[in-house]
């Protein structure tokens, strides 16, 4: 015979509950606080919508960008045109170009230099006569005629002399070109004149001592790369102003001729 015997089942035990008791306080009664243990709701979750790769992305309004062309494309172009300082020969309104007697509210206009295609002649000149040696040495080499009279030493000393001459020529035109500029502002026209790293002349004159304006343009040189001569002719016993070689001549009139103008209403209306 098989015997069975049969157990009662014990239940479950139920999970202890937490006290937690405050510090006891003569003013303030003994609190008892019973914390069970319960889980957070799960959050629903969204899905997004798989992204269709020829829909146009949107942002959130605060996020979205506007572009408007015109004027993006403008303060591109601005900076673009200010962009090559070092060679610039007409640059309107400069930024970060300034001058000894500047003052407060004073602004540059127009910072000139001559044309760029002036230093041509020189450097080309710079550039025949350094190709100068190695050729006269070429040729006596062919004809079978080598420079035997002289010492090694000695020719490679009048070689660098000769190299070191025509560099100092080439760095002293160069410099002629860079640092004879011509400012207009609001207020004055001034003439940076540097020759020879040992003379500097600088002349200024009000904008209200000026009395005409124009410029020269003649040759086919000057039409084609757009430069001439400005005269700014001045009141009284000052000297006239001479502008040579300078790029957009027409622009520069116009707007010296502008500033003539205004000069002229404010000085009317001063009067009146």
């Amino acid at each position: 015979p098989i015997c069975v015997v049969m157990h009662k089942r014990s239940p479950l035990p139920t999970p202890p509950t937490v006290i937690l008791e405050t510090p006891k306080n003569d003013s303030l009664p003994t609190q008892t606080i019973e914390k069970q243990s319960a889980r957070k709701p799960m959050q629903e979750k969204i899905v997004a919508p798989s992204p269709n790769k020829n829909a146009p992305v949107m942002l959130p309004q605060e996020e979205q960008i506007t572009f408007n062309p015109a004027i993006d494309l403008s303060i591109g172009a601005e900076e673009r045109r200010n962009a090559i300082p070092l060679f610039a020969s007409f640059w309107q309104n400069p930024h970060g170009v300034y001058f000894d007697t500047q003052e407060a509210n004073e602004h540059i206009l127009l910072f000139l230099r001559r044309h760029f295609i002036t230093n041509v002649p020189w450097i080309f000149y710079t550039v025949l006569l350094a190709c100068l040696p190695p050729a006269v040495s070429y040729i006596f080499t062919r004809i079978s005629y080598p420079f035997t009279f002289l010492p090694a030493a000695f020719m490679a000393a009048i070689v660098a002399m000769y190299y070191l001459v025509l560099a100092t020529s080439s760095y002293l035109h160069f410099l002629d070109w860079y640092y004879n500029i011509s400012l207009i502002t609001p207020k004055r026209v001034l003439d940076i004149e540097l020759k020879d790293l040992v003379y500097k002349k600088i002349s200024a004159t009000k904008i209200s001592l000026v009395q005409d304006i124009n410029y020269t343009q003649t040759g086919t040189i000057r039409t084609l790369f757009n430069y001439g001569e400005v005269l700014i002719q001045t009141a009284g016993a000052q000297d006239n102003f001479y502008v040579n070689s300078v790029p957009k001549p027409e622009v520069v009139v116009r707007i010296v001729e502008e500033l003539i103008g205004k000069g002229r209403e404010e000085k009317d209306s001063a009067t009146l």
